[in-house]
């Protein structure tokens, strides 16, 4: 998870409500859609507050490599 967080930036919240569909393993791609957020009633997996938080970045060889033996 460090990992993820250091060499992606993205955020916490965003990287908690990663799902391996948001992985191409293939293409070294992470697609950011969604996000943990504390609500009312607990935690929810939310849509991104804006339109700029959705977004496809890409992701080194180690990062990929670890999160598949994850």
């Amino acid at each position: 998870m460090y990992r993820l967080l250091a060499f992606s930036g993205i955020c916490d919240g965003e990287a908690l409500a990663l799902t391996w569909k948001n992985v191409n393993f293939e293409k070294g791609l992470l697609t950011i859609n969604k996000t943990l957020s504390l609500t009312r009633n607990g935690y929810s997996v939310l849509p991104p507050k804006t339109k700029s938080s959705y977004r496809v970045i890409s992701i080194d060889d180690k990062t990929c490599k670890i999160l598949k033996r994850w």
